[in-house]
């Protein structure tokens, strides 16, 4: 007879041949076993051993086990209990059954008999205790539910029989409120109805519903939800109930709301910083180029020596801080991801020695000497950005010669570490002979604006930035830039590329030259009258026939009656503007089957202006100020040349007019003599003074001024030079596009500059 794990007998006998013959017996089978003489004593054994089962006589001294079993079954109800009785007594068993009697045996009972009873109870207690288990189990998911979880269960009409104390806690009812009414009680007024009907469609089909909803609460105050709804099925498969299980998210959805506006407010941030960035590298560079470009001029006069040393200051302050900008700007593309790479067909020993002869000069003026160790890559032809690049390498190198002191070695080196058919892995390093970095600032080297201490940009110059940006042009292209270097005896930088070789270059880029001649019509739709004579002057001197329309409608009419080879629009001009010209003319070509090219002309393109002229169905933009050699390059893509023969070489720079500097300037940029320019702006000054003074009224009037008029105005001024009247009529079109009031400082910088302009004018007549 097998042993039990889980039997703790209590066997109550006052017959004591009885009790010792058959304690042995259960021993065997039972986990342990517990003995009484009576049931008084059997009742103290209970109490203190709790047995899972009792084996008692039914007639014994002092407490017989009626007695005894009454007690048991009023303190623990479920314990079974076997009644053992020797006599045959009917109201002894109708009172034992009436007790809850589990089983009966007869003395004499036979040990197979005891056996097959105790089994069974064996069975019943494993049940028992399985069953506390799970319910103990069950007890802890309730818990686990009930503390986290939003619970109910809702009728077919949805609803509410059943609602936990989690969703009294979110929505503030009470139970007695929350039962008998429906769950619509909860819908906030923003949640769609059509994610009702949907919820409703798919659990009546009797599958699981799961979604995010939008609730109120009984104060009104929303909360989102993350639900599930199960349809609770009989043993039929019929839908009886459903089951709503829901875990409150509105503090997710409150960070996830948070997140979308931080996210907006930083790419503003990035717009706004881009277009202060874009502004002050333009507003920087004119000047600079002024500094620069004048500064050169002088460089060239008979100067005595100290005036030359005080130029060459000049030039070179000047070159200094212009790279200082592009430094400033590289790092910002890159920081804001919107940096690109070019992939262009490169000799890549060609490029380096022009990087390496660049920087010879600095090397030999500080008495250094510059070693071009890549003989390994002589003729090797790679795919890359030839420009950046060569930035890279023109910072490693410039930085080597700076840190290095006379009498010291620099070496550029290119070592080929790995060659594929389709592509081959390079080590780029530029190392020398200088002053070193400590073991303690070698990464931060590599941060913005930082340098390994702060004497090194006292006593040898930078910003900090070459390194940053080198090695962020590194990781673009695929690399990691590495710095080993030793405190007084020099530094090595190295980076690893792996660049797909190309199969020969590209071919060269087609020149532009100074003058050419072209054949072809060529329709302008231009509003402003010195614009529509400068695009003329200078479509025919190119050679062209040249077709004017002062608005989209007027283009429209002479493009139904003859035939173009390219057409150029302004994008704001009356009763039609450029972008509704560009698609009935799309339109009408497409009936044609012939494309006739659409160049836009525009007085605001930036850079992102003219990619999206061009993902617009432009096919190509010249901004105003016309720049001649833009438009000789913009014609050629599109029209033939004359024979050359024809073409007439002029060279402006020999040019003896010493007149007006501005109109000399805008003269040259055009290819006009200067008559012909002033004829340009005595028209100008003609034509647009009605225009002026029209937006002074206006102005004066209320402070609204026509934006159209000034945009008009501000065109004709730009493409004549006259930068102060361009600068200020652009700032009252911004204005007047905002629906802001025009102040009185404005109106008199306007009047200021238009009086200078006619006087400009009017004194050279």
């Amino acid at each position: 007879m097998e042993t039990s794990k889980r039997l703790r007998i209590l066997y109550v006998e006052d017959d004591a041949l009885i009790r010792e013959a058959t304690l042995p017996v259960l021993e065997r089978f039972a986990l342990e076993v517990f003995s009484a003489q009576n049931g008084e004593e059997a009742l103290k054994f209970f109490r203190e051993k709790r047995p899972n089962i009792i084996i008692t006589d039914i007639r014994m001294p002092v407490m017989d086990g009626l007695a005894m079993a009454r007690l048991i079954k009023t303190e623990s109800p479920y314990v079974p209990i076997i009644f053992v009785s020797a006599h045959n007594d009917t109201d002894q068993l109708m009172e034992a059954i009436d007790l809850g009697a589990d089983a009966f045996l007869v003395k004499p009972f036979s040990l197979q008999k005891l056996r097959e009873i105790l089994r069974k109870f064996d069975r019943y207690i494993a049940e028992q205790e399985e069953t506390k288990r799970s319910q103990r189990l069950l007890e802890e998911y309730k818990k686990a539910v009930d503390a986290s979880a939003i619970l109910s269960i809702s009728d077919l009409s949805g609803n509410i029989i059943f609602a936990n104390e989690k969703l009294c806690e979110i929505t503030g009812y009470t139970r007695e409120e929350l039962l008998g009414h429906p769950h619509s009680m909860f819908r906030h007024p923003d949640t769609p109805k059509e994610v009702f009907e949907r919820l409703w469609s798919t659990i009546l089909e009797g599958k699981i519903w799961k979604g995010m909803l939008k609730n109120r609460k009984k104060n009104g105050e929303p909360y989102y939800v993350d639900a599930t709804v199960v349809p609770l099925m009989d043993e039929n498969n019929q839908i009886t109930q459903f089951l709503g299980l829901r875990y409150e998210i509105t503090s997710l959805i409150r960070a996830q709301n948070a997140l979308r506006v931080a996210l907006k407010r930083a790419e503003e941030a990035d717009r706004v910083k881009g277009v202060f960035l874009a502004n002050m590298s333009h507003e920087m560079r004119t000047p600079l180029n002024g500094i620069i470009g004048f500064g050169r001029l002088l460089l060239e006069e008979n100067l005595n020596q100290e005036q030359r040393e005080y130029v060459e200051i000049i030039d070179k302050s000047g070159e200094h801080l212009l790279g200082i900008i592009n430094d400033i700007l590289d790092l910002s593309k890159i920081e804001s991801g919107k940096f690109e790479l070019e992939s262009l067909p490169m000799k890549l020993s060609e490029e380096l020695r022009a990087v390496a002869d660049f920087c010879e000069v600095k090397a030999r003026e500080k008495g250094v000497k510059l070693l071009c160790l890549f003989k390994e890559i002589e003729g090797l032809i790679i795919q890359g950005d030839v420009m950046r690049l060569k930035q890279v390498t023109a910072n490693l190198l410039g930085n080597a010669i700076k840190f290095t002191p006379e009498g010291g070695e620099v070496r550029l080196g290119v070592e080929v570490l790995e060659e594929r058919e389709e592509a081959i892995a390079l080590d780029f390093s530029v190392s020398d002979t200088g002053i070193g970095i400590a073991p303690e600032y070698l990464e931060k080297i590599f941060r913005p604006f930082e340098q390994a201490e702060s004497s090194t940009a006292r006593n040898y110059g930078g910003t900090g930035l070459g390194l940053s940006i080198s090695q962020e042009l590194v990781r673009l292209m695929g690399g990691e830039m590495r710095c080993q270097s030793e405190e007084g005896k020099g530094s090595r930088f190295s980076f690893t590329l792996t660049l797909p070789k190309a199969k020969g270059l590209a071919q060269a880029e087609r020149e532009i030259p100074k003058e050419a001649f072209f054949n072809g019509k060529v329709l302008v739709a231009e509003d402003n009258l010195t614009n529509q004579k400068l695009v003329r002057i200078l479509l025919e001197k190119l050679g062209l026939l040249v077709v004017m329309a002062d608005d989209g409608v007027m283009a429209l009419e002479h493009y139904a009656k003859e035939s173009f080879d390219l057409v150029f629009l302004d994008i704001q001009m009356p009763l039609m503007d450029g972008w509704e010209t560009k698609r009935r003319l799309r339109e009408v070509q497409e009936s044609q089957n012939r494309r006739v090219p659409l160049v836009v002309l525009s007085a605001n393109a930036m850079s992102s202006d003219r990619a999206k002229y061009v993902e617009e169905g432009f096919d190509a933009c010249l901004t105003k100020p016309l720049i001649k050699e833009e438009l000789i390059e913009v014609l050629m893509r599109y029209l033939p040349l004359q024979s050359s023969s024809l073409a007439l070489a002029l060279d402006l720079a020999e040019s003896s007019s010493k007149g007006n500097p501005r109109r000399q300037k805008m003269a040259d940029r055009l290819g006009l003599d200067e008559e012909s320019f002033l004829e340009l702006e005595r028209e100008f000054v003609g034509y647009a003074s009605h225009d002026v003074e029209t937006l002074l009224l206006e102005i004066e009037g209320g402070g609204k001024a026509s934006f159209e008029r000034a945009h008009a105005i501000k065109g004709a001024a730009l493409n004549l030079g006259f930068d102060s009247l361009a600068e200020i009529l652009g700032e009252i079109e911004q204005l007047a596009r905002e629906g802001a009031s025009v102040g009185v400082a404005v109106k008199k910088i306007l009047q200021e500059a238009w009086k200078q302009t006619k006087e400009e004018v009017e004194g050279d007549s």
